[in-house]
């Protein structure tokens, strides 16, 4: 902003513009934070339910055949796994803190993560 200072220094209200920019920029930082930790606390109150937290995690194997489907491929990776994996992913690149249980479970579910997506 500095620059936009020096650079715009003969308008006037350079320095109400500069700070109204600051200002908004600080209410994004905010709204941010604040989906963010929405965003926290909604994974982990899913997991915390021992219904919904199933649909979190990666176990058993990654497919089988339904034989009372007449031989069908049933891939067991949910789809709350995969938006979790990427939610957390492009999270973590733009700079937010990821849980250390969220972070653990998305990193074993990228493990299976290609081959699971693949296979849906």
């Amino acid at each position: 902003m500095k620059v936009a200072q020096s650079l715009f220094a003969d308008i006037s209200s350079i320095a109400k513009f500069s700070s109204d920019s600051v200002d908004l920029c600080k209410s994004i930082k905010n709204y941010e934070q604040q989906l963010f930790n929405k965003w926290i606390e909604t994974i982990k109150k899913a997991l915390a339910d021992p219904n919904e937290r199933q649909k979190y995690e990666m176990s058993g194997q990654l497919m089988e055949f339904d034989y009372e489907a007449g031989g069908l491929l049933k891939v067991n990776y949910s789809e709350k796994l995969v938006t979790l994996t990427k939610d957390a992913r492009v999270l973590g690149e733009h700079g937010f803190n990821i849980p250390g249980q969220i972070f653990t479970m998305t990193q074993n579910a990228k493990k299976f993560y290609k081959e699971g997506v693949t296979l849906k």
